[in-house]
């Protein structure tokens, strides 16, 4: 590889024409600040997959430097780039929610199924470790590079966990280990279930175990789906129901003319 092409020079060439911070270009590539000053300095070099993703953006930047926003090709699953503001062709059709007249017993209760967090329980373990009687291709070999995964996403933003490790890197781990594209993972510690998240995304199967109850909620939300439609009607019916406590809550008078 020419000097011009190693990691260090492209990402450097990559600010001198964007004007971008290293803080920025973190945000962009989807690592941590510190590696992108590492690799810029060329202390460390990137894992392949990020190789690929600066080389992409080095040459998306010859071409058009101004138009970085643009670009397109570093879309992650992990990344936070904003909800799309875009209507759709279609209106989404009309769901309607009914708020119970007394309270359920605890989400928390009603998403563990014995101990499981699962509505089969161990039906469901069954079917995984009959679909994957054979071992599944691995990699005796660690990855030659360091990987690096920022802390920039909705997953890791969503809540606090004392261990939580960012899903796109273990989903670089996984690719790596699991070369084939399928598999099942096993995280006998694991968290708030990031493992789980970046198996999803990556199409393995997974099981996740924690002796913490919490910790096991939190992953089961994680790797839960829910309609976007249902999900809104939900919070529409609770904002009815409690406009008028709002109301009187939130309102303020003011003195001098007695406006709200």
């Amino acid at each position: 590889m020419s000097e011009i092409f190693t990691p260090s020079a492209m990402l450097t060439q990559i600010r001198a024409r964007t004007g971008l911070a290293q803080a920025a270009l973190a945000w962009a590539l989807g690592a941590s600040f510190v590696s992108i000053s590492r690799w810029e300095r060329g202390v460390i070099d990137p894992s392949p997959i990020q190789q690929e993703k600066i080389r992409l953006m080095y040459e998306y930047v010859l071409e058009s430097p101004k138009g970085l926003a643009q670009f397109k090709s570093l879309d992650s699953p992990f990344q936070s780039s904003g909800l799309s503001r875009q209507p759709s062709l279609f209106d989404a059709p009309s769901v309607e929610v009914a708020l119970t007249e007394t309270p359920l017993s605890s989400i928390f209760q009603r998403c563990m199924n014995h101990r499981v967090f699962h509505l089969n329980t161990d039906e469901t373990l069954h079917h995984l470790l009959e679909a994957h009687t054979l071992a599944a291709k691995t990699v005796e070999v660690a990855p030659e590079s360091g990987m690096s995964a920022g802390k920039n996403t909705y997953t890791y933003d969503a809540h606090t966990y004392h261990t939580k490790v960012p899903p796109q890197g273990i989903a670089e781990l996984l690719a790596h280990y699991l070369p084939d594209g399928n598999g099942l993972v096993l995280d006998a510690f694991a968290g708030s279930g990031m493992t789980g998240v970046a198996a999803q995304v990556k199409g393995y199967d997974s099981i996740l175990n924690e002796l913490s109850p919490a910790a096991c909620f939190i992953s089961d939300r994680f790797i839960s789906s829910i309609e976007p439609v249902l999900f809104q009607a939900g919070i529409d019916a609770i904002l009815q129901a409690t406009r008028n406590i709002r109301q009187k809550l939130y309102t303020t008078q003011c003195r001098e003319c007695g406006k709200d």
